[in-house]
């Protein structure tokens, strides 16, 4: 395996707005091969969070045509290893739940704070 500072991973600029960091597979004629891409995302306090491009599915590997492109850069050597940790740490599918579910698990929410046989004590 390829020491982090070598791997060609980059942060690509998609036209659709997305933020994306990727390990490049391969660049093929009209596409690049990527492989474990995540969404960047910026943080209300001016951080960033990174999270799978595609949540709902176990892939590795997606392709992404050149003119989906708007612009493509190498990452510094720190970002690089904060991504292969991310994607290299085990992660599960996201929790769906209905409507009717997250409705019930609400309510039970706000339930329990002034439920008055409740033994849990509230501080305020």
């Amino acid at each position: 395996m390829k020491p982090v500072e070598d791997m060609n991973i980059r942060h690509f600029k998609l036209i659709n707005g997305d933020n994306i960091l990727a390990l490049v597979h391969k660049k093929e004629q009209g596409r690049v091969i990527v492989e474990r891409p995540v969404l960047v995302n910026e943080t209300l306090i001016g951080g960033y969070t990174l999270r799978p491009w595609f949540a709902f599915s176990s892939q590795t590997m997606y392709t992404i045509l050149d003119g989906d492109i708007m612009a493509h850069m190498h990452i510094d050597v720190d970002v690089k290893h904060t991504y292969v940790k991310a994607v290299t740490t085990e992660q599960s599918l996201p929790n769906i739940m209905t409507e009717e579910t997250l409705s019930d698990e609400y309510e039970q929410l706000l339930n329990e704070g002034t439920d008055p046989d409740s033994t849990k004590k509230v501080v305020h």
